[in-house]
Order: C-alpha cells, then sequence, then structure tokens
C-alpha cells in the first residue's frame, strides 16, 4: 500500500488503472472549472443588481428624507407622529446557500 492509500497494480494493468484515475480527476477538475466559470457569471450579475437595488435605496431614502423635512417644517413633528397612526415599519432579510454548506 502507498501513502495515498491505494497500491497501483503491477505492469500494464496499472498503468491502465492509474490512465483511467488520471482521467476521471482531469474530468472532475473540468467540471470544477465549468462551475466555478458559472458561479462568477452569477456572482458578477448579482452584484449589479445590488449596485442598482443599491442606488434606488438611495434615491428613496433621499427622497423619504426630504418629504419628512418638509412635513416637520410645515405641520411639526407631532403632526408627523399623529399621521404616522402609530405603525412602524418592519423588515426581513433572508438568505439561501447555493452551494455546500
Amino acid at each position: 500500500m502507498s501513502r495515498l492509500g491505494f497500491t497501483v497494480p503491477p505492469g500494464r494493468s496499472g498503468r491502465l488503472w492509474l490512465t483511467r484515475r488520471l482521467q476521471v480527476a482531469r474530468r472532475g477538475a473540468d467540471l470544477l472549472d465549468r462551475k466555478l466559470r458559472i458561479l462568477q457569471a452569477e456572482l458578477d450579475s448579482r452584484r449589479a443588481v445590488a449596485a442598482q437595488t443599491g442606488a434606488e435605496w438611495e434615491r428613496c431614502c433621499a427622497r423619504a428624507q426630504r418629504s419628512l423635512l418638509r412635513a416637520s417644517m410645515l405641520g411639526g413633528g407631532r403632526a408627523v407622529r399623529l399621521a404616522a397612526d402609530g405603525q412602524t415599519a418592519e423588515v426581513t432579510i433572508g438568505y439561501q446557500v447555493t452551494m455546500g454548506r
């Protein structure tokens, strides 16, 4: 038994055995490379969407702050609280794992 945990059969059969193992290893490496390219493209796409969404969020936030400032200046803080009717917003952020654990 070798250090790798397996013994290579002697002679021609050993060479065929090693050739097959090498083919399997190369195929596995090719599949992992393909998966990496696919995931990289998905990551790039997600980053673009995140940047676009972040910019939209910033625009909406600035607009909301301007509206709140106008409302506060016109009616005061009490009017804003009364208009809110005691309701608050609730946000839930989730995530998913696409591979692995």
